[in-house]
């Protein structure tokens, strides 16, 4: 959401729905000077805290009785660790694209799930609502809960894990440079307690089936700041639909398009892929093309 897309949001909320800031404010556990402050500049710097308006936009009349419902709820419940780990694997979502899902970093999740924090604000309330809505917040968010769907066995067990990392003479930190993740997931993964998302296993195939190219097609990525526009226009370049670049990759297309539309993440692994596409768009489909 641009700034003045925000503004515009909140300005709805305010005159046609008639919700003060206030209210507003207690729905999504943020002070009402964070409000005033969203309503001047436009800017919210708390990524879940504007995917929620985005669904308070998209769709008020499903959403905004859920989080009614949650300030009225006061039930007791769970500790935090073992909420995160039953919300997450209900989705069957990794530790990455769970944290990706609530606009977050991996480290974050981890340290949920071990207990050496706990989520707050927005974040503290789309948990709530996962936990006490599952199936409305999937159709929602555009997830399928693990059950619903038939089981397979994970593509990279640690086993396979370990024996790539042997091959490559790869240490935990020098695995999580690769893939521009966090050195506790690399960690997680080895332990078997998570598994890698769907781009760090593109990378991981990439490795295993061709390691010298892969690390030279990956070495040199951008991990600044990209423009809007920027990664769609080097997929494009390289003659790629969404769809194409899915089906190489193994990445959703909704992830995908989330990447396009906002690489202001602070997860590295999108950047490095951008990167390799739009610095070597024939090796880089050379390569993809023989992993699939």
């Amino acid at each position: 959401m641009t700034p003045t897309e925000v503004q515009e949001v909140l300005g709805w909320l305010f005159h046609r729905l008639e919700i003060t800031k206030r209210d507003l404010a207690e729905l999504l556990g943020v002070d009402r000077s964070t409000i005033a402050d969203w309503e001047k500049t436009g800017y919210i710097d708390f990524g879940t805290c504007r995917f929620l308006l985005q669904l308070l936009e998209a769709d008020v009349d499903r959403i905004l009785p859920l989080l009614q419902k949650r300030l009225k709820s006061g039930k007791p419940r769970a500790p935090w660790p073992e909420r995160v780990r039953a919300m997450r694997k209900a989705f069957g979502l990794t530790i990455e694209d769970f944290a990706d899902l609530l606009s977050t970093i991996p480290s974050a999740v981890v340290n949920w799930e071990q207990g050496h924090s706990e989520p707050i604000s927005c974040h503290a309330v789309l948990l709530d609502l996962i936990e006490d809505h599952p199936d409305e917040m999937a159709d929602m968010l555009g997830f399928v809960p693990a059950g619903e769907v038939e089981e397979s066995p994970p593509e990279w067990p640690k086993e396979r894990l370990q024996t790539l990392m042997n091959a490559a003479d790869f240490k935990t930190g020098d695995l999580a440079r690769f893939l521009g993740v966090e050195t506790q997931s690399v960690a997680a993964w080895l332990r078997g307690s998570a598994l890698p998302s769907a781009c760090s296993a593109f990378f991981l195939r990439a490795l295993e089936k061709f390691p010298e190219a892969a690390r030279k097609l990956f070495r040199k990525p951008d991990l600044g700041a990209w423009e809007p526009g920027r990664a769609q226009a080097a997929r494009r370049q390289a003659g790629l639909s969404m769809n194409e670049l899915s089906r190489l990759t193994g990445i959703s297309q909704r992830t995908i398009g989330e990447w396009e539309e906002e690489m202001v993440t602070k997860k590295d692994c999108p950047k490095i892929l951008y990167s390799a596409l739009e610095q070597n768009p024939r090796k880089f489909l050379s390569l993809a093309r023989q992993l699939t």
